[in-house]
């Protein structure tokens, strides 16, 4: 009787280690696709990709193609509340994998000789000789 109990509490014990975790993914794409990607100043590769994030709540996504203008977003990606305090636990705990998958899509513009400019100061030189 004294196995079959040890036995039950190192299966619950393996079983409880070996739990599933959430797997957070996110996938961006881009029209035109090929757009390199920076997540949180991180490059991560070109468009379309996809990702595991960590955290939810506020990141940084940029987009970057030769000849477009480029994308910098403050994203807020929200938590289900499945994956609110107290039920993230219990998610983490699960014995299988939950999974979260989002999608981010954005459209690049081509540059124009307007957009492309950068706004220069013209400094004047002064001879304080005179």
């Amino acid at each position: 009787m004294k196995r079959i109990n040890l036995f039950i509490c190192a299966a619950v014990i393996t079983a409880a280690l070996s739990s599933g975790c959430v797997e957070r993914k996110l996938m961006i794409k881009s029209d035109p696709p090929g757009a390199a990607v920076y997540f949180n100043q991180a490059y991560m590769g070109e468009t379309p990709i996809d990702f595991d994030f960590k955290w939810y709540w506020s990141h940084r996504v940029e987009l970057k193609k030769d000849g477009y203008e480029k994308i910098s977003n403050l994203e807020v990606i929200k938590a289900p509340p499945h994956m609110w305090i107290p039920f993230d636990l219990i998610m983490e705990l699960l014995p299988f994998k939950v999974k979260d998958n989002r999608e981010l899509t954005y459209t690049l513009k081509p540059l124009t000789e307007d957009s492309g400019a950068e706004d220069e100061t013209v400094i004047e030189k002064i001879d304080l000789n005179d």
